[in-house]
């Protein structure tokens, strides 16, 4: 049974429109790159899925903290990742 967590709303956001001052997605924890949703200069809404990183078996998906437009992606399908590790940042 393929078991698939939601990643927490990093603390200081609202759900309404996201927290504006976040440049950088950052891994919340070591595991696997499954699947990468966007591409440089994709246009994205709050919570929009950005990538599903696995950890222990279980699928997270990596949500949009806010709008914007995706300035650069750092990983690719099937990369490890350690905690903090760069996954995506936005333009501007």
């Amino acid at each position: 049974k393929e078991v698939v967590s939601e990643a927490p709303v990093p603390r200081g956001e609202t759900e309404e429109r996201g927290d504006s001052q976040v440049r950088e997605i950052l891994a919340p924890m070591p595991g696997t790159i499954v699947s990468v949703a966007v591409e440089q200069g994709s246009q994205v809404a709050y919570g929009q899925e950005l990538c599903v990183l696995e950890a222990m078996k279980m699928k997270n998906v990596i949500r949009s903290p806010r709008a914007g437009t995706i300035g650069k992606v750092s990983v690719i399908q099937g990369q490890s990742v350690k905690h903090h590790d760069l996954l995506a940042e936005y333009k501007g």
